[in-house]
């Protein structure tokens, strides 16, 4: 809304306004900026066309709502993949664990397992070891 200010001088803020109701803007024309007053008054209907929301839009904002919540979750546990080298790396290790399984015994070989902190380690060695063991018949 444009607010033409009549009467005053162009220095002074005091004056009449009128609400310019047409596109037609000329040149010598003045024009104030909006007040505060009806900023305020803006963001009130804002309010309450909010408030007036019916419960399917509410439903529908608290499933899109929830959904971002449960992209952030999965996008911050998501482990990326590993490098060859970082594949290569822990299967050398499981093998060499099973290796000590073998000949050192495997009590030995699960606390050398543990120390390496790494789940996926541990559970890698677990199924190998089993593996190894059903081809070699002592399970």
């Amino acid at each position: 809304m444009l607010i033409k200010k009549i009467g005053g001088n162009n220095n002074s803020e005091e004056g009449d306004t009128e609400e310019v109701k047409n596109n037609s803007i000329n040149d010598e024309d003045e024009f104030s900026p909006v007040s505060e007053d009806d900023i305020i008054a803006h963001e009130e209907k804002l309010i309450a066309k909010e408030k007036q929301k019916t419960p399917i839009s509410n439903f529908i904002d608290s499933v899109l709502n929830k959904r971002k919540e449960e992209k952030v979750l999965i996008e911050h546990f998501e482990k990326p993949k590993p490098s060859v080298d970082e594949t290569k790396k822990e299967k050398d290790q499981i093998e060499a664990l099973v290796e000590m399984a073998m000949k050192d015994g495997v009590e030995k070989a699960v606390e050398v397992a543990k120390k390496s902190k790494s789940p996926y380690i541990i559970d890698a060695f677990h199924d190998r070891l089993i593996e190894e063991m059903r081809k070699n018949g002592k399970m």
